[in-house]
């Protein structure tokens, strides 16, 4: 926790914060080392798109928006959106280790039911093992830090390469845990729960790509010594700052709002569309495999689900706008969720994945923010009694956009 003589200099600042923005003065400890969470004045999808240009919108209500920051985005917002900051409040101190991983990777003990990278690595190698026919284990690529991004494919066919394929991506961001574990628990499913019979009717005249966890390196960050420590972007090393937003690194709308050039910044789009290994393995990865025509990229929390455009707060081109809003509905019978196009039903957020998908290979990709729907019920962290029902809702609508996919 932040140590006494900080807490009480910062709480006498926060005092005094409505009365002079210009005299707020930062906790004595590290930079990198104190989280602020950060009230923004934000009622509508403009204003919201004001905050995301400096930080990440974490959750929102009907007035405000809720970020949590490190220094050097508290200092961009101070610069320049004071006049949207409502409060701010100092959060935890951990202790970072900016060298190489300790190899102590785990979950806190009260989140054990979720999976590391390595236990991922293993729990994928099992099940492709108990479906010599009807599956194959992938390397979409290696990320920075030198790890592979693992998957699997699930297939009525292997042989074949003209089925058109849905291609599922977890964990762009390290500290969305549950978006790795919907997408393995699919894997699971198929190949556990249902029966020979069931299996083989689903998979036929099917294709399907998963890639539980991209962002590796930074869930590996993020749970080192089990404890969180709030991390979104990769590990990249940029010489005295670490990582890039991967999903603010594709190319399409790259720049056009809702990320930051800033390097220590949590939305830091990095330097150029594609400069970082994890995104260059899925633009290869897509390139290669073009009978992807549809996509699911999944990220918590909101419980609502995207498509383009995100970039724009525009709706996607009127030949293929009833297709997406029929696509969504589909899935949102099953999950509950809320749908719409990214920017208007959020913010504007550029160079994510689904505009990129859309545009440049005319997937069709939707952005599943998965649940909780709110900070209020755990946030990026709501623990293991999630796991089950927010799969078990995602669970038809990935089979039946799996479905879908067949006559795309």
């Amino acid at each position: 926790m932040v140590r006494s003589h900080s807490r009480k200099r910062v709480c006498s600042l926060l005092g005094m914060f409505s009365m002079s923005i210009a005299g707020f003065v930062f906790a004595t400890q590290a930079s990198s080392e104190v989280l602020y969470k950060v009230h923004f004045k934000a009622s509508n999808s403009d204003e919201r798109s004001e905050v995301a240009r400096y930080v990440h919108p974490d959750y929102m209500d009907e007035t405000t928006a809720y970020s949590i920051v490190r220094e050097v985005d508290l200092r961009a917002t101070l610069r320049g959106i004071p006049q949207r900051i409502l409060k701010i409040e100092p959060m935890s101190v951990w202790t970072p280790d900016l060298g190489a991983l300790s190899g102590d990777i785990r979950f806190p003990k009260k989140d054990a039911a979720y999976h590391t990278p390595m236990q991922v690595v293993k729990e994928l190698t099992r099940l492709a093992a108990l479906l010599p026919e009807q599956s194959e284990l992938l390397s979409l690529g290696k990320t920075a830090e030198g790890n592979d991004i693992l998957g699997i494919r699930l297939a009525g066919d292997l042989s074949s390469s003209d089925t058109n394929s849905l291609m599922i991506l977890g964990t762009h961001h390290a500290r969305e845990h549950i978006s790795t574990e919907v997408p393995l628990l699919f894997v699971k499913h198929v190949a556990e729960d249902l029966n020979p019979q069931e299996r083989t009717a689903f998979l036929k005249g099917k294709d399907i790509y998963i890639f539980p966890i991209l962002n590796v390196d930074g869930v590996n960050y993020d749970l080192e010594g089990g404890k969180y420590k709030y991390w979104r972007k990769s590990r990249r090393d940029l010489g005295g700052e670490f990582g890039v937003d991967l999903n603010r690194n594709y190319s399409v709308h790259w720049q056009t709002g809702g990320n930051s050039t800033s390097k220590g910044s949590d939305v830091y789009r990095g330097p150029s569309p594609f400069s970082e290994p994890e995104t260059q393995a899925v633009k290869a990865f897509v390139e290669e495999h073009t009978n992807i025509k549809s996509m699911i990229s999944f990220h918590s929390f909101s419980e609502v689900i995207l498509y383009p455009w995100g970039g724009l707060k525009q709706d996607p081109p009127e030949q293929d706008r009833g297709t997406f809003e029929s696509l969504a509905k589909d899935m949102a019978k099953f999950n509950g969720y809320g749908y719409g196009s990214a920017a208007k039903v959020m913010y504007v957020a550029s160079g994510e994945t689904c505009d990129w998908a859309y545009k440049d290979h005319q997937i069709f990709c939707f952005t599943i923010e998965l649940s909780p729907k709110s900070a209020l019920e755990g946030g990026f962290y709501p623990g293991p009694e999630i796991i089950k029902p927010t799969f078990e809702k995602n669970l038809g609508a990935i089979k039946i956009l799996a479905e879908r996919t067949m006559g795309l």
